[in-house]
C-alpha cells in the first residue's frame, strides 16, 4: 500500500524538487548546525547565563540552527501548515546533530516534554509538531517522553500577556529534570512560561531545545 501511495503521491524535496523525500540529504547538508550554545538572549561563550538571564526559569537553551536559513523556514512551515509530518525526522536530526557537535552530555534521568498545543490547535492541525519532533529524538536517544503539560487557553504567537497562565502542569514533576522541545525559539516567552510553571511545581532543572532560533 505504501509503495502504491509513493507512486501516486511521490515525495518531493521542498527545496530542490528532487523525488524521493521531503528534504533530501543534499539539501539537509546545506543547513549549518550551530557549534555554540545560546544564552537565553544571546550566544553563550564562557558563562552559563549572562547577567540579565540569571533570574529566568530556563536553565539552558539550545537551538540547532538559525531561523534565517530559508530551507529551515520552509521545512518548519511545511510541517506546521502543510501538515507534512515526515519533516519532523530531518528537523529532529538537526537537534541531535547540534547536541553532538557541542558535546552536550545528557544524563539518563532527563525527560523530554514537547511544548503543547491547545485542544483546538491540535484538532485543526491533526498533530503537535513539537511532539512529533520529540518522538524522533526520544527514539534516537532513549530519553523518555513525559506528557506533563497541558495548554489550557488560546494564545496569539509570542504575546506575553496571552501566554501567562496558559499552561497547566498535570503530573508530579518534583525533582525531575526536564527538556522542553519546540520548533522555533523567537522571544522565548512560551518556553519561559512553561519553565516557570514547571519550576513552581518543583522541577529541579528545565532546559529549552528548539530546531531554530530567530535572531533579534
Amino acid at each position: 500500500m505504501k509503495k502504491i501511495l509513493d507512486i501516486l503521491f511521490p515525495k518531493i524535496c521542498i527545496n530542490c524538487n528532487k523525488e524521493g523525500s521531503f528534504l533530501c540529504d543534499d539539501c539537509l547538508s546545506l543547513i549549518e548546525v550551530n557549534h555554540f550554545q545560546y544564552c537565553l538572549c544571546e550566544k553563550l561563550e564562557k558563562k552559563n547565563k549572562c547577567n540579565c538571564c540569571k533570574k529566568r526559569n530556563l536553565d539552558k537553551v539550545f537551538s540547532a540552527t538559525s531561523f534565517e536559513n530559508k530551507i529551515v523556514q520552509k521545512a518548519i512551515h511545511k510541517l506546521k501548515y502543510s501538515y507534512i509530518k515526515e519533516l519532523s525526522i530531518p528537523l529532529a536530526y538537526l537537534i541531535i546533530r547540534h547536541l553532538q557537535v557541542i558535546d552536550c552530555q545528557i544524563s539518563n534521568d532527563f525527560l523530554l516534554v514537547p511544548i503543547p498545543l491547545s485542544n483546538k490547535e491540535k484538532r485543526l492541525r491533526g498533530f503537535n509538531q513539537s511532539e512529533e519532533i520529540a518522538k524522533i529524538i526520544s527514539e534516537a536517544t532513549k530519553i523518555p517522553l513525559f506528557d506533563c503539560v497541558k495548554k489550557i487557553k488560546e494564545t496569539k504567537p509570542q504575546r506575553k500577556e496571552d501566554i501567562k497562565d496558559a499552561f497547566l502542569i498535570t503530573k508530579d514533576v518534583s525533582n525531575k529534570k526536564i527538556i522542553l522541545i519546540d520548533d522555533v525559539y523567537a522571544t522565548g516567552s512560551t518556553m519561559e512560561e512553561v519553565a516557570r510553571k514547571l519550576k513552581e511545581s518543583k522541577a529541579s532543572v528545565v532546559w529549552g531545545v528548539t530546531v531554530a532560533r530567530e535572531i533579534s
